[in-house]
């Protein structure tokens, strides 16, 4: 299997940006790509609306968009730019196309909604709600006039770019058919077939006039249970050979074990690499180089035949430099071995309820009730020198990892086990530190595979456990 290192950039950080647009912007983003990525996604989408001079939709108006606006103006194609110069690195270089990007579908003013989408308000998957859930509002696949229009802007991106591939990402927003059942969506599953067969013709029809071919992966739910909720026939796709590869992922989030040997079961003989993503988050917070590291030795012992970083471009775009030493090392597992790393049972935030894997925490608990928990641990995390786990809600918790008691500190109390990355919006999240338990563990505790725990509440009031980390070091 060919081994990838993906990092997929959507767009917003380069063409929807403040400051100013041009050759030397579009350079320094290139250059700051780090030397291990060896494939290139860029989106050319925000919500329905283009940072090209689209003939199918629109481009996204001046207001967000001035210096997109401003090099256009002047004849040149920005988006085509970017390609152009990654390409010229020798990197593969994708276009990433959101399949139902519908952030701000609460306001029917949003200067990012499509004029197609306006124009018919009955083509959504649930015209008929009324609580503003922006997933209600995505465009529904089982109508032949979306997938031609879809289909449409899709053809006019490969004719109009140079590009090594396209990636369909399906979990920007993972709703595509209409219904409110699993069964109503999956009987449905025929469109988004049809649909993904259409994109194959139609790119191999162009890749033969280019003289070679254009390849097509797809971003899809971590487990077939969510596969199937969003109505991605992914057996069905393989069998007729639509996909070159594909990238499992969550909404907005991160697992940290994923079921990937079930899809390879799947597939049968004929096997495609599998690559697995990570949004920029953790369970409401900012990745750090400890958890990057945590979450890619994991995926790797599981697996994967190599990572697709999502987002990391986007949020850095508010630092004044960009940590992209955080990811450089995530391509080889030997290169993170002996590092610090984050190791975290994930929560519910950011979970979309049937098409990501369910969540251990939160985890309520009533005075004296006690709860198992399950941490998986890679066979490169150990031996560890040092090991450290921090409950939120912990201060009093009665705690055993493989059936050995475990005693929290006094002091000093924290909420973090790695400085973190706060935003305004993270600060918002961030627990106290009294609430806090910190336990320095002997690390001959941990093993390789499932660790067992049990915490028991002994607080006197009902508590609930929202956060669980492990930190190592060597």
């Amino acid at each position: 299997m060919q081994k990838r290192y993906i990092l997929d950039n959507d767009g917003t950080n380069i063409f929807a940006h403040p400051d100013p647009l041009n050759a030397e912007v579009i350079d320094r983003a290139v250059q700051e790509c780090p030397d291990a990525v060896t494939t290139y996604l860029i989106c050319p989408n925000w919500c329905g609306k283009f940072f090209l001079p689209t003939q199918v939709g629109e481009i996204l108006p001046e207001s967000c968009a001035p210096a997109l606006h401003a090099l256009l103006k002047s004849g040149n194609d920005p988006l085509g730019m970017f390609i152009e110069r990654m390409r010229s690195t020798g990197r593969e270089t994708f276009i990433t196309y959101r399949t139902n990007d519908v952030h701000g579908a609460d306001d029917p003013n949003h200067p990012g909604t499509s004029q197609f989408k306006k124009a018919h308000p009955d083509f959504v998957v649930d015209p008929t709600d009324k609580s503003g859930n922006w997933m209600a509002r995505c465009l529904d696949y089982s109508r032949p006039e979306v997938r031609d229009y879809y289909l449409a802007s899709l053809t006019e991106l490969a004719q109009r770019y140079d590009v090594d591939g396209f990636q369909i990402d399906w979990m920007r927003f993972p709703r595509h058919l209409s219904g409110n059942h699993t069964e109503e969506v999956w009987a449905k599953r025929g469109a988004l077939t049809e649909f993904m067969a259409s994109v194959r013709e139609m790119l191999d029809r162009v890749g033969t006039q280019r003289g070679r071919r254009i390849l097509l992966s797809a971003r899809i739910p971590t487990w077939l249970e969510g596969c199937r909720k969003v109505g991605i026939d992914i057996a069905e796709w393989n069998r007729l050979k639509l996909l070159d590869f594909i990238s499992l992922a969550p909404f907005l989030s991160c697992d940290f074990w994923m079921p990937i040997a079930d899809f390879r079961n799947l597939f049968g003989e004929h096997s495609i690499p599998i690559y697995v993503g990570t949004d920029l988050n953790h369970s409401g917070r900012v990745h750090t180089p400890e958890s990057y590291r945590a979450w890619a030795l994991s995926m790797y012992d599981q697996g994967a035949d190599g990572l697709n970083v999502f987002n990391f471009p986007c949020w850095t775009e508010y630092l004044a430099a960009r940590p992209y030493h955080w990811i450089a090392d995530l391509d080889d597992p030997n290169k993170l071995v002996g590092k610090p790393a984050l190791y975290t049972l994930i929560n519910s935030y950011h979970r979309i309820p049937g098409v990501d894997q369910t969540t251990q925490l939160p985890v309520k608990l009533a005075v004296d009730e006690s709860a198992q928990l399950k941490l998986r641990l890679p066979k490169l995390a150990l031996p560890a020198t040092r090991a450290m786990i921090l409950i939120h809600f912990g201060r009093n918790i009665e705690f055993t990892i493989n059936g050995q008691s475990v005693i929290s500190r006094s002091l000093p109390l924290a909420s973090d086990i790695f400085p973190p990355y706060l935003d305004e919006d993270s600060i918002k999240r961030q627990p106290k530190r009294e609430d806090c338990g910190i336990f320095d563990i002997n690390p001959k505790l941990l093993q390789v595979g499932e660790n067992e725990m049990r915490v028991t509440n002994q607080s006197g009031q009902e508590q609930t456990v929202n956060r669980f980390d492990l930190g190592l070091w060597y």
